[in-house]
């Protein structure tokens, strides 16, 4: 399952986490102060020989894949056989969200350990050659490889996306071009990528400069209000460059899903504490500028 779906609704008792429910599009006066501004994370992982630490071999990853989609329902897989993604529901407790994250990354390198793998967090492989990787066979990723051949081939990366629920969804785009400033420091804060192909790059962040060969990343264009984002994206889907608004893979964008504004500038955190820090620090700067339109 995806974050954010099919999740049960019950009531919210005094001084615990609010029962995880599918985000709504309702207004912030119609609901409790501690379910707004709710978030989810999505950190993705990547798998390692536990002898060689380079690619694992297809069949322990088949193995690996079947046991994690058996036993952990928030794992799932990602564009490459050598990755895997773990995610949190919607919440507003981040010691819920610290819980569900360990459990995650403990239940994942359990089942990695019983076929022979690693699994770490990082936003580059440190060893691992794109050249070997084999993509996921999901009609997404099959027409990604497809239609961006070696790009797509090359991208050997891991991220964290952070969603914060919005109360009033039609405002994510002045959100997103007003928050766009803080983009570098939430990157140099999460930055855990220094090795490419068996090197060491000299940066502390290598990620971006690998997923910047994709079309459509970086930093998003500016826009004059939903309206004008709107029709951005109906010209993009109607003259065939994309087919939704998932397909463009800037560092925060509006989710096409979900009410909610979506980070996805960081690295996949080798540091849970990491992960949390710059998870909070991102719902905090949407919490202060949707309350503070004059910032």
């Amino acid at each position: 399952p995806t974050p954010f779906q099919r999740l049960p609704r019950g009531r919210v008792r005094r001084r615990a986490a609010p029962p995880a429910r599918p985000y709504a599009r309702d207004t912030e006066q119609e609901r409790p102060l501690e379910t707004a501004y709710r978030f989810g994370i999505e950190e993705e992982y990547f798998l390692a020989d536990a002898r060689t630490r380079g690619t694992p071999r297809r069949r322990a990853l088949e193995g690996f894949h079947a046991a994690a989609g058996a036993h952990l329902p928030r794992a799932e897989r990602e564009l490459l056989q050598s990755q895997v993604e773990g995610s949190t529901p919607p919440s507003a407790d981040f010691a819920e969200a610290r819980a569900v994250l360990g459990g995650l990354r403990a239940g994942l390198a359990g089942i990695a350990r019983e076929h022979r793998l690693l699994v770490f967090a990082a936003g580059t492989h440190p060893t691992a050659r794109w050249s070997r990787q084999s993509h996921t066979a999901k009609d997404r990723y099959e027409t990604l490889t497809r239609e961006l051949r070696l790009v797509g081939r090359r991208s050997v990366v891991c991220g964290m996306h952070v969603h914060v629920e919005v109360p009033r969804p039609e405002g994510r785009v002045d959100l997103m071009n007003r928050l766009m400033p803080f983009t570098p420091l939430l990157l140099a804060l999460s930055a855990a990528s220094p090795f490419w192909q068996g090197q060491e790059t000299g940066l502390a962040g290598y990620r971006l400069c690998v997923f910047g060969e994709m079309p459509r990343s970086g930093l998003p264009d500016l826009f004059d209000g939903a309206a004008d984002y709107e029709r951005f994206v109906r010209v993009m889907t109607g003259a065939g460059a994309i087919p939704d608004a998932s397909f463009l893979w800037w560092v925060v964008r509006p989710s096409l899903k979900y009410p909610t504004l979506e980070l996805r500038v960081a690295d996949s955190c080798t540091s849970l504490d990491h992960t949390l820090a710059v998870a909070a620090l991102w719902r905090c700067l949407v919490r202060l500028a949707d309350r503070r339109p004059d910032l």
